[in-house]
């Protein structure tokens, strides 16, 4: 990653307020205020079908394999495994 460049991962939405396009107007106003100044990286488990879903209708393209890991304090993180 570049220094402009931005990761996303570990992204939630509490059950009563999906579907109703929270994360995506978010993900889009991050998009737009970066600009073309870098990347946009989206962390995800392979099984998060919706979480997959949003960032490929935003044209992300899948580009690695990532494990998911709890780090010693107990905050998650994930670990490039592969790239494809």
């Amino acid at each position: 990653m570049g220094p402009d460049d931005m990761q996303f991962g570990l992204v939630h939405t509490a059950a009563a307020h999906r579907g109703k396009g929270f994360a995506r107007n978010m993900l889009v106003k991050i998009l737009h205020d970066l600009g073309e100044r870098g990347s946009c990286w989206w962390l995800t488990e392979l099984e998060n079908t919706p979480s997959r879903r949003l960032v490929e209708s935003l044209s992300f393209v899948q580009t690695g394999v990532a494990i998911r890991k709890i780090g010693p304090t107990r905050i998650p993180y994930f670990v490039m495994a592969k790239d494809i």
